[in-house]
């Protein structure tokens, strides 16, 4: 990825999605949680289970952006 040694990996991480990424909208509660695509980015995210969310500062980072073909 060209653009990021623009922009600086201190701001962006790259991570590469294998497969089609499940569709969470139309995805039973099982399914998301055994997508191990979803896991991943939820732990990269440092998501946790169950936990409410208040504001964004404990998490890794404030903006994901998921970007894939049609």
């Amino acid at each position: 990825m060209a653009g990021i040694s623009v922009v600086g990996r201190n701001h962006y991480g790259v991570f590469p999605l294998r497969g089609k990424l499940l569709n969470v909208r139309e995805a039973s509660h099982k399914q998301i949680m055994e997508n191990a695509e979803i896991q991943n980015i939820k732990r990269i995210l440092g998501l946790q289970h169950g936990k409410e969310y208040d504001n964004l500062k404990s998490l890794r980072y404030g903006h994901l952006m998921i970007m894939t073909d049609q």
